[in-house]
C-alpha cells in the first residue's frame, strides 16, 4: 500500500522556457483561470487526452456550463434541468455577434475564444456560423459567380459534362446534431431552428422596411 502523500512542484517559468526545454508547455495562468475548465475551446487545452477533457466537461458541467467547443464541433451535455440559455436576449447576444462580423469561417481558432471576443459556445452561435458561411457563400455566388464557374470547369479536366459539382454550390451548409438516446438531439434542433426563424423574420422585417421606403 502506499501512503497518500502531497508534492509541491515550483517553476521558474523564465528557465522553463530555454530552448533547451522545447517539451515544456506553459500557459498564461489568469487567461485561462478565466474560462471554467482552462477553455472554451478542448483544442486550447495543454494536454488533449481523454482525463483531460473529461475533466474539463465534468468542472464546467459543476459550473452549469453545457456548451463546450472542439474545433468547429459543439460539445452539448443535457443538464436535465431548466436553463436560462434561450432567452429572445441571449438569442439577439449572438445574432449582434454575428452581424459584427466575429464569426469563424471553417475550424474554430483558439485566439478568438481566449481574447474574450467571442461569446461562450452555444447552439445559437454554431447556427449563426452556418448562416453567416452561407450568406457569405451567397455573395460570393452573385459577385463571381460566373467567372468562377468557368475557372473550375477549365481546371478540372475529368469533369464529366451536364454533371453537378459540389464546388460549384458553396452556400451548401449543413449541421449535424447526434448523440446519444436522450442527450438532447430533438431539443437541440429545435434551439437551432427557432434561431434561423429569428434570423428570417429580422431579414423579412428589413426586406419590408427597404420595399416602404422605395414605394415612399
Amino acid at each position: 500500500d502506499v501512503e497518500p502523500f502531497e508534492v509541491t512542484l515550483t517553476i521558474d517559468i523564465e528557465s522553463a522556457e530555454r530552448d533547451e526545454l522545447e517539451d515544456i508547455k506553459t500557459r498564461d495562468y489568469e487567461a485561462t483561470h478565466r474560462v471554467v475548465g482552462g477553455v472554451d475551446d478542448l483544442i486550447g487545452l495543454t494536454h488533449l487526452h481523454e482525463p483531460a477533457i473529461l475533466h474539463a466537461l465534468r468542472l464546467r458541467y459543476d459550473a452549469d456550463i453545457i456548451y463546450t467547443s472542439t474545433g468547429p464541433i459543439l460539445i452539448a451535455i443535457n443538464p436535465f434541468k431548466s436553463m436560462p440559455l434561450y432567452t429572445d436576449e441571449v438569442m439577439q447576444r449572438y445574432r449582434l455577434e454575428g452581424e459584427r462580423g466575429n464569426t469563424r469561417p471553417g475550424a474554430i481558432k483558439k485566439k478568438d475564444a481566449d481574447d474574450g471576443t467571442r461569446l461562450p459556445p452555444h447552439a445559437y452561435q454554431t447556427a449563426d456560423d452556418a448562416y453567416r458561411a452561407m450568406m457569405r457563400g451567397i455573395e460570393m455566388s452573385l459577385a463571381g459567380g460566373t467567372v468562377r464557374r468557368k475557372n473550375i470547369q477549365r481546371n478540372r479536366t475529368n469533369q464529366i459534362k451536364d454533371k453537378a459539382d459540389d464546388m460549384e454550390t458553396p452556400t451548401d451548409q449543413s449541421i449535424l446534431v447526434s448523440g446519444e438516446s436522450g442527450a438532447g438531439k430533438t431539443y437541440t434542433t429545435k434551439i437551432v431552428l427557432n434561431y434561423f426563424a429569428m434570423l428570417s423574420n429580422i431579414a423579412a422585417e428589413a426586406h419590408d422596411g427597404k420595399d416602404t421606403a422605395t414605394d415612399h
